[in-house]
């Protein structure tokens, strides 16, 4: 006979026992002890979480310093590897045609860039606005990563 299995004979319902003389329900006082146990860790976790809340602002400032460490870190390593190249007024550039988006309307043999123009004014480090060789300037401001300087 398989005892994993109990059939509607096995179960008195009236007295909520099993087959084998057990309670259904765990007894009232061991689940009472239980919770006073677990409420006593609980208090004693918050005593050591309350103790740690003190060296808090030092930790705080511990990792504001990694932190900032890391970022300059970064930030070196970033640096070591772009070919930084300053436009000023009046430099001779030529802007990608996918910026336009006129790039590709030829399939593959289509021209990458256009140009070339005339940095008229620095909007801000990287923004340029640019004029066409007879002076007529273009109704957009041009972000670096899309001009290329031109050389004569």
């Amino acid at each position: 006979m398989d005892r994993s299995r109990t059939n509607s004979k096995d179960i008195n319902i009236r007295d909520k026992k099993c087959s084998y003389g057990k309670t259904s329900l765990p007894d009232l006082g061991y689940r009472w002890q239980w919770f006073l146990i677990k409420d006593h860790r609980l208090i004693a976790s918050q005593s050591k979480t309350l103790g740690h809340l003190d060296f808090l602002p030092e930790l705080r400032e511990k990792v504001a310093v990694k932190s900032a460490a890391h970022k300059d870190r970064m930030l070196r390593a970033y640096n070591k590897r772009v070919n930084h190249c300053p436009m000023i007024t009046r430099d001779l550039v030529l802007r990608r045609t996918a910026a336009t988006r006129k790039g590709n309307v030829d399939g593959k043999l289509s021209i990458n860039w256009e140009g070339p123009y005339k940095i008229s004014d620095t909007v801000r480090q990287g923004s340029y606005r640019l004029e066409t060789m007879e002076g007529k300037p273009l109704k957009n401001v041009w972000n670096a990563s899309v001009l290329k300087k031109f050389y004569v």
